[in-house]
């Protein structure tokens, strides 16, 4: 079966400019994303560095599962290939599902909740069955929208150039709704539009330019991953554009989107977040300059940035999440900030040249395939306090001359994170 159109979040810092009603939420925030990774632990699943998304599974093997109530959206091939999964459970809390996220699970049969408003492309290709809420209809062009038509679920398959309207009844266009319609050239989103849900136009690279306009209030990390540029309409108080057409939300202080033509960037001492995918294939980006004021970054931030050479992870991260650098195939070196405590999934795999990392001690978990492909990398320490390590952490990382490691790892653990252990590199005892 196939359905088209149906990829990598803040964690805030409480100062002393904040109200103690301010602290108290977010001390509420923080006991709700320990209870997610929690639940979603017991699960077997992965989830996205602000606990809101699925992102992968522990066990490729497991049969069914149960996905916590409060996630907000299952990544792009989440669970793709694994045709041992019979039964996955959607809470109502799920909104929207990326590309290819069930493909191939050729046993698996799933109920879709009528809260999901955004699907994207080949979602559920070569599943087993796929049931979806009566809340859902297809128009006759193929786009899929809910009952009322205010919400766009997803575009029709095969779109193409500037042909496509959406309808002026939609109010919402949902997450991953047009995400790799890689022929599209330009769309007119109309002025009834409230809201674009994350990934929405993800990877559209032929759109030259799209405009927001001014009634927009909501806008889902990567909505616009790979478009060459985006325009905010007068009038909009929630986002702006600043004089490098870099998209800001106002009101979260975060910044959405950098423009693929960005060569270098100072990010404003106002942003205190950077969004899921904002830089994401900026190929000419080669140095950015990000302040301390910025306490969260996103998956897949910099993701395909293969000119960067030069960037500082601010002092107040706490953790570098999946995909973050992936493919920054320039960049040399990177310090990680001390109180960062976890590494996740290829958060730096094919760096290539990459030749020296500073893990600090601190660090408990590295995620699967956090450093593959670092084809440069010649030494690396692992710091006592870790203790759990992901999937292959250093697969094809064959320039490496030796790995010090905690001694309450062996070394056939050891070696099992390589795949295919470097013949000359030496594996030292602290």
């Amino acid at each position: 079966m196939k359905i088209r159109n149906l990829f990598l979040l803040p964690a805030l810092c409480c100062t002393l400019a904040f109200t103690l009603g301010a602290c108290n939420e977010e001390t509420q925030d923080r006991e709700k994303m320990k209870a997610l990774r929690k639940a979603a632990d017991e699960a077997g699943l992965i989830l996205s560095v602000d606990a809101t998304s699925v992102i992968g599974v522990k066990d490729k093997n497991i049969s069914s599962y149960v996905i916590p109530d409060g996630i907000t959206s299952i990544e792009r091939r989440t669970f793709s290939g694994k045709t041992a999964i019979t039964s996955v459970t959607i809470p109502e809390s799920v909104t929207s599902i990326g590309d290819g996220a069930f493909a191939g699970c050729s046993s698996l049969s799933i109920t879709i909740p009528e809260s999901v408003t955004g699907i994207g492309k080949e979602a559920f290709d070569e599943i087993k069955t796929v049931s979806f809420s009566p809340v859902f209809e297809t128009l006759p062009d193929g786009t899929l929208i809910n009952k009322k038509h205010n919400a766009l679920v997803s575009a029709p398959e095969n779109i193409f150039g500037a042909g496509y309207m959406i309808p002026e009844s939609v109010k919402h266009i949902g997450g991953y709704a047009f995400s790799s319609c890689f022929s599209l050239t330009s769309i007119t989103i109309p002025e009834s539009i409230v809201s674009i849900g994350k990934g929405a136009f993800f990877g559209c690279t032929s759109l030259t330019s799209i405009t927001i306009p001014k009634g927009v209030t909501s806008i889902g990390d990567g909505a616009f991953a790979g478009v060459k540029s985006v325009r905010v309409s007068t009038g909009n108080s929630v986002f702006s554009m600043d004089s490098s057409g870099v998209l800001i939300n106002k009101e979260e202080k975060k910044l959405l989107y950098g423009p693929i033509s960005l060569s270098t960037y100072t990010i404003p001492k106002s942003i205190t977040s950077i969004g899921q995918c904002a830089f994401s294939v900026c190929s000419k980006l080669t140095s950015i300059t990000i302040p301390n004021s910025v306490t969260s970054i996103g998956d897949g931030a910099f993701a395909g940035c293969t000119s960067l050479t030069r960037i500082t992870i601010p002092q107040n991260i706490t953790s570098i999440g999946s995909g973050t650098f992936l493919a920054c195939k320039k960049l040399p070196g990177i310090t990680i900030p001390e109180g960062v405590t976890s590494i996740g999934s290829n958060a730096f795999a094919g760096c290539s040249s990459l030749r020296s990392v500073t893990i600090p001690e601190g660090v408990t978990s590295i995620g699967s395939n956090a450093f593959a492909g670092c084809s440069s990398l010649r030494s690396v320490t692992i710091p006592d306090s870790v203790t759990s390590v992901g999937d292959l952490p250093f697969l094809t990382c064959y320039a490496l001359m030796s790995i010090t490691v905690p001694n309450h790892f062996t070394d056939e653990e050891v070696k099992a994170w390589f795949f295919d252990f470097p013949y000359d590199c030496q594996i030292i005892r602290k």
